[in-house]
C-alpha cells in the first residue's frame, strides 16, 4: 500500500510541476508577442480592464467599477486593477464607486481588442470624507470597500489600520476582527480562535503560500512570530470557496505583504520607537524600514524590500499551583511555584518582491519573507511541594495544612526560536476573455531551542506549612512568615536537566486555475477549474538529560550563587535571584556530562509526510444583483508517519503507520445585493481539519518523576474532523463610511478530535480520540462609523464596535465521570471589541477595549472539577498620532492600561492554577513615509 501511494504522490508532483513549467513558459512567449500595454489577448477577444487609484496614485482595492451599457461590474484587487469582459464595441461609461470618496466615472470606446483606462477617483467633499495623509477613516474604507465587494464572508484589516492599534504582532493585529480571540503566552497574543474553533481548525498563508506550524505538538501557527509590519493587508475568509484548500473549518487568514505596486513609483516606509514598562522599569525598541520603487518604460517592474526588528525586555509575576484528587477524593494542592520571569524577545523579519505588471490582468513574480522569534528567559522559582508532606485533618476546599512539606529553588535558562520561511514564484495571464492563475510556493517553519538548561536545589528542612485561598487572586501562603525558604543554608544540589529540541516543518505547493467566461442562453457564465497539490514533511527530534549524581553537584553552594538582586513575586518574597551568569558557566560546563535519558531521548521523536492534491470546479453566474457560485472541490490525502520504539530488553526499533483517503467538498455561494450598500449573503460548505502529525502517529512516551507516571501516545486510528458549514449574513454601508451588520453560521462537526486524560492509579493517560458529533453555532454584529452629522469638532468622534456570540457542544462516543456533553476547547460564549476614535486633520486618538469570556483549555475525564479553564480577559489600549508634516508623523501607544490579569483554573474560579500579571507598556515614535 505504501508503495502505490508513494507511486501516485510522485506521479501527481511531476504533473504538477510539468503544468507549472509549461504556464510558466506561455507567459513569456506570450509576452513578446503582445505590443507593450496591451496585455495578453487572443485576436478577436474584446476586454476592458484599467487602474483605480486616488489622487497621489496609490490604489483603491475594492473599488465597484460598473459599466450600464455591458450590463456588466466588476472589483478592483489589492492593486486596484480591473479586468472584465466587454463583447460590446462602442462608447460606453465606466463608473466607479468608493465608499469614502465621491464616485467617479469616464467615457471610453471599446473596439475589437482590449482597452485600458486609468481613472482617479478624488477625495470627498461636503458629504464624503475629507482626510489628510494616512487616517483611520481611510484605511477603514479601504478595507470595507473590499468587504462589501467581496463573494463570500470575508473581514480586512488594512495596513495602515494595523498600525492605529498598539499591536506588534499577527495574532494581536486578528483580536480586532470580529469573531476572532486570541491566546496568549506572558501577555503576547500567540494563537487565533475564529469564531470559537479550537486554533487548528484556521490556517494562514503568506501571499497564498501555506504557512508550516513551527511546533511538533499542533498544526497551530504560532502568530506571534510574524511581526504586524510587514503586513499590507489581513484577510480573513469566514466562508469558503471551492478554489480554496478546505482545511479551514473555522476559517483562513491571508496575510498580503506589501507590493511596489501599491504606489505609482519611489516609496520609503520606516518607522522608529521605544517604550516604557510598567514590570521591571524596562524598554523596548521597535523599528521597520520598507523601500520599493517601479521603473521600466511604462513602470511595469516593481522592486521591494523591507525588513523589521523589535526588542522586548519584559518581567512578569506568575504563580502555579497544581490540584489533584486524593485519596479521599477530595481536591487539594500538589504543588505550588512562584515563577519570577526576565524576558527579551527579538523579532526579526526581512521580505522581498520582484513584480512585473505590463497591464492589468497580467503580472509574473517572485516574494520571499521571512520571520524569527526569539524568546530568551531565565526564569527563577520557588516551590512548594505538599504532595510530598501530609494533610492534616480539617482541611477544606480552600485551605489545608500539610506536615512535611518540601521547598525547592531552581534557575531556568530557556532559549526558543522559531523560523519562518514563505516564498512563492507565479502569475496570471489574460488568453483572450479568460484568466490563467499559476503559482510554486515553499513554506519552512523551523523550531529549535538552543537552550533548555535548568539547575535545582532542595531544601533540607520539612516545615509544616498551610495554604488559604479565600481570595482566590491573593491566597496566603504561611511559608512567607515563618520563612524556611530564606535559610539558604539548607540547600542541597538536587538535579541539572537539559532538553533540546528541533522541529522541522517544511511544505512544498504547486497551484493553477483557469476561468473562462462562456455565454449560455444569453447568460453569461465564468467557470473556474483548477487544482493545487501539497507536500509536506514533519521532522521532530527531543534529547533529554538528567544527572543527580553528587559530581553533577556544583563547587558552591545555593549561597554562592545568589545575588543582591531581590526576587519578588506579587507580595511574595522569593529571597534573592539566582546570578544568570554563574548559572550558565554551570550549564556549560556540565551540560556534556549529564546523563541521557532513556527512553525519553528516544520515544519523543517522530516523522510524518503528508500530501494532498485537491482538484475543483465551479460557476459564477450574475442574475441581475443575485450573484450565485456553484462548484465542489475533492481532496486526497495520503500519510505517512513513524516513530521510534524502545523494548524492555533496550533494542530500538520503528512504527510506522500509513493511510490515504478522499473527501468531497462540494459549496454553494449566493450573493445578494439588495442595494449597492445592502448586500446578502448565504453559503453552504463543507470542510476539513486533519489531525496534529504527533496525534497521528505511533508515538508512545513514558515519564516518571516523582512517583508519577504520565503516558502520552498516539493514535493512528484517528480520523479527519468534517463540517457541514452553513453562513448566512446581511451588511449595510452607508455613506461615507458606515457598516452595520450581523452574521450567523451553524457548523456541524463529525469525527471531532479531543485529547483525553485518564487518570489510573498513579499513572496518567493522555490520547487523542475521536467525539462521533458535535456543533457550532453563533451570531456576529459590527457597527463601525464616525459621526460625521454631528456639528463642528465632535464630527471627529467614531466608533468601531463588534459582538459574536457561540455555543458549541461535542457528543462522546463513551461517557467519561457521567459526562457525555463537553463544551469545545478553545471557545468563548462571548467575545467583542469596542474602540472610540477621533479624528480630525492631522490629529487622530482611538480607545480601545477587546474581551473575550472564560473557555475551556483541558479535559481531565476522570473528574469534571479537573477541567481546566481560562478565564476571560479584557484589555484596555489607547493610541494617539500627529502628522507634523506631510511625510512624517508622532505616535504614542498605551497597552494593557488595565493590567488585567492572565488567569487558569481547574473547575471552578476558587481553584485557581494560574495567575499572572503584566503590567502596562507606554510606546511613543514617528513614522516616516516619502
Amino acid at each position: 500500500m505504501h508503495a502505490i501511494r508513494s507511486r501516485r504522490g510522485s506521479f501527481t508532483l511531476a504533473a504538477s510541476v510539468l503544468t507549472i513549467a509549461l504556464v510558466g513558459a506561455i507567459g513569456p512567449a506570450l509576452a513578446e508577442d503582445a505590443a507593450p500595454g496591451t496585455g495578453l489577448v487572443a485576436a478577436g477577444a474584446s476586454v476592458l480592464s484599467g487602474r483605480v487609484h486616488d489622487e497621489s496614485g496609490s490604489p483603491l482595492p475594492g473599488a465597484r467599477v460598473v459599466v450600464s451599457e455591458l450590463n456588466s461590474e466588476t472589483t478592483t484587487d489589492l492593486q486596484g486593477e480591473f479586468v472584465m469582459p466587454a463583447p460590446a464595441q462602442g462608447e460606453v461609461t465606466v463608473r466607479v464607486e468608493y465608499l469614502g470618496r465621491p464616485s467617479a466615472s469616464t467615457s471610453v470606446t471599446l473596439a475589437d481588442h482590449r482597452v485600458v483606462v486609468d481613472i482617479t477617483v478624488p477625495r470627498g467633499t461636503a458629504g464624503d470624507v475629507v482626510v489628510i495623509g494616512s487616517s483611520i477613516i481611510d484605511n477603514t474604507a479601504r478595507a470595507l470597500n473590499q468587504q462589501r465587494q467581496a463573494d463570500n464572508t470575508v473581514s480586512v484589516v488594512s495596513a495602515d489600520a494595523i498600525g492605529r492599534f498598539p499591536d506588534p504582532n499577527i495574532a494581536e493585529a486578528l483580536q480586532r476582527v470580529s469573531g476572532i480571540g486570541i491566546e496568549r503566552d506572558q501577555g503576547e497574543g500567540r494563537y487565533i480562535n475564529i469564531r470559537g474553533a479550537p486554533m487548528e481548525f484556521s490556517t494562514v498563508t503568506v501571499d497564498g503560500a501555506t504557512v508550516a506550524a513551527a511546533s511538533p505538538t499542533t498544526r497551530a501557527i504560532d502568530l506571534d512570530t510574524i511581526p504586524s509590519d510587514i503586513v499590507a493587508n489581513l484577510e480573513v475568509t469566514k466562508s469558503l470557496l471551492p478554489n480554496q484548500d478546505a482545511d479551514a473549518i473555522a476559517g483562513s487568514v491571508n496575510i498580503a505583504t506589501r507590493s511596489a505596486f501599491d504606489s505609482k513609483g519611489f516609496r520609503l516606509a520606516a518607522s522608529a520607537g521605544a517604550s516604557y514598562n510598567d514590570y521591571g522599569g524596562t524598554s523596548d525598541k521597535r523599528g521597520s524600514l520598507s523601500v520599493s520603487d517601479r521603473f521600466g518604460t511604462d513602470k511595469q517592474f516593481g522592486i521591494l524590500l523591507a525588513g523589521s526588528y523589535s526588542k522586548t525586555d519584559r518581567q512578569l509575576d506568575n504563580v502555579e499551583n497544581g490540584w489533584g484528587v486524593n485519596a479521599a477524593g477530595q481536591v487539594r494542592l500538589i504543588e505550588t511555584l512562584f515563577k519570577d520571569y526576565d524576558t527579551k524577545r527579538e523579532r526579526l523579519s526581512l521580505n522581498g518582491a520582484l513584480e512585473w505588471r505590463p497591464s492589468p490582468g497580467n503580472r509574473l513574480y517572485a516574494r520571499g519573507s521571512f520571520s524569527q522569534f526569539t524568546d530568551d528567559e531565565y526564569r527563577n522559582r520557588l516551590s512548594i511541594l505538599w504532595s510530598e508532606g501530609t494533610m492534616a485533618a480539617g482541611s477544606t476546599d480552600t485551605s489545608a495544612t500539610f506536615a512535611n512539606t518540601r521547598i525547592e529553588k531552581q534557575i531556568r535558562h530557556r532559549v526558543q526560536r522559531n523560523q519562518i520561511y514563505t516564498g512563492t514564484v507565479g502569475g496570471e495571464n489574460l488568453l483572450g476573455e479568460g484568466r490563467i492563475e499559476y503559482a510554486a510556493s515553499y513554506s519552512e517553519s523551523k523550531q529549535t531551542y538552543p537552550r533548555r538548561d535548568e539547575l535545582l536545589f532542595r531544601s533540607t528542612l520539612r516545615p509544616r506549612l498551610s495554604y488559604d485561598f479565600a481570595n482566590p487572586d491573593n491566597p496566603t501562603y504561611s511559608l512567607f512568615t515563618t520563612n524556611e525558604h530564606l535559610q539558604t543554608g539548607s540547600y542541597g544540589f538536587r538535579e541539572n536537566t537539559y532538553r533540546a529540541n528541533d522541529t522541522l516543518n517544511k511544505e512544498w505547493g504547486f497551484s493553477t486555475k483557469i476561468e473562462l467566461p462562456v455565454d449560455i442562453g444569453g447568460q453569461l457564465v465564468t467557470f473556474s477549474v483548477g487544482g493545487r497539490y501539497r507536500d509536506r514533511s514533519v521532522v521532530a527530534d527531543e534529547e533529554r538529560f538528567r544527572d543527580r549524581r553528587a559530581s553533577a553537584a556544583p563547587a558552591g553552594s545555593l549561597t554562592s550563587f545568589l545575588t543582591t538582586d531581590p526576587s519578588v513575586n506579587f507580595n511574595y518574597d522569593l529571597g534573592y535571584k539566582i546570578d544568570p551568569t554563574k548559572a550558565d558557566a554551570y550549564f556549560d560546563a556540565t551540560k556534556g556530562s549529564s546523563e541521557r535519558r532513556i527512553p525519553q531521548s528516544i520515544t519523543a521523536d517522530y516523522r510524518a509526510s503528508e500530501k494532498i492534491l485537491g482538484m475543483f470546479g465551479m460557476a459564477k453566474a450574475e442574475f441581475g444583483r443575485t450573484t450565485v457560485i456553484a462548484g465542489v472541490r475533492y481532496e486526497t490525502t495520503d500519510f505517512e508517519g513513524s516513530a521510534p520504539t524502545v523494548a524492555v530488553n533496550g533494542t530500538v526499533g520503528t512504527a510506522r503507520v500509513g493511510s490515504g483517503y478522499g473527501k468531497w467538498f462540494p459549496n454553494l455561494t449566493v450573493r445578494q445585493a439588495f442595494t449597492p450598500e445592502l448586500i446578502g449573503r448565504f453559503a453552504l460548505s463543507r470542510g476539513i481539519n486533519r489531525p496534529n502529525f504527533v496525534d497521528l502517529v505511533p508515538r508512545q512516551l513514558d515519564e516518571t518523576d516523582s512517583g508519577i507516571t504520565r503516558i502520552t501516545e498516539g493514535n493512528p486510528n484517528l480520523r479527519p474532523t468534517l463540517s457541514g458549514n452553513v453562513d448566512a449574513g446581511l451588511e449595510y454601508y452607508i455613506r461615507p463610511v458606515v457598516l452595520i451588520s450581523v452574521n450567523a453560521f451553524y457548523k456541524k462537526l463529525t469525527d471531532y478530535r479531543y485529547t483525553l486524560t485518564r487518570t489510573i492509579g498513579s499513572t496518567v493517560y493522555t490520547r487523542p480520540e475521536n467525539a462521533p458529533e458535535g456543533h457550532l453555532l453563533g451570531i456576529e454584529v459590527n457597527w463601525q462609523q464616525q459621526f460625521t452629522f454631528l456639528p463642528g469638532l465632535l464630527s471627529g468622534f467614531g466608533v468601531f464596535a463588534n459582538y459574536t456570540w457561540t455555543d458549541a457542544e461535542i457528543k462522546l462516543a463513551q461517557s467519561f465521570a457521567g459526562r457525555t456533553v463537553m463544551p469545545l476547547p478553545g471557545q468563548s460564549t462571548s467575545s467583542w471589541n469596542a474602540a472610540l476614535f477621533y479624528e480630525k486633520g492631522p490629529f487622530n486618538a482611538r480607545l480601545s477595549y477587546t474581551k473575550r469570556s472564560d473557555y475551556l483549555n483541558a479535559v481531565d475525564a476522570n473528574d469534571p472539577r479537573l477541567d481546566l479553564y481560562w478565564e476571560g480577559r479584557g484589555q484596555l489600549d489607547a493610541t494617539g498620532s500627529y502628522q507634523i508634516l506631510k511625510q512624517a508623523t508622532i505616535f504614542v501607544e498605551a497597552k494593557n492600561l488595565t493590567n488585567s490579569p492572565g488567569v487558569r483554573y481547574y473547575g471552578t474560579r476558587q481553584r485557581v492554577y494560574e495567575y499572572e500579571k503584566f503590567g502596562y507598556s507606554i510606546f511613543g515614535g514617528i513614522r516616516i513615509k516619502l
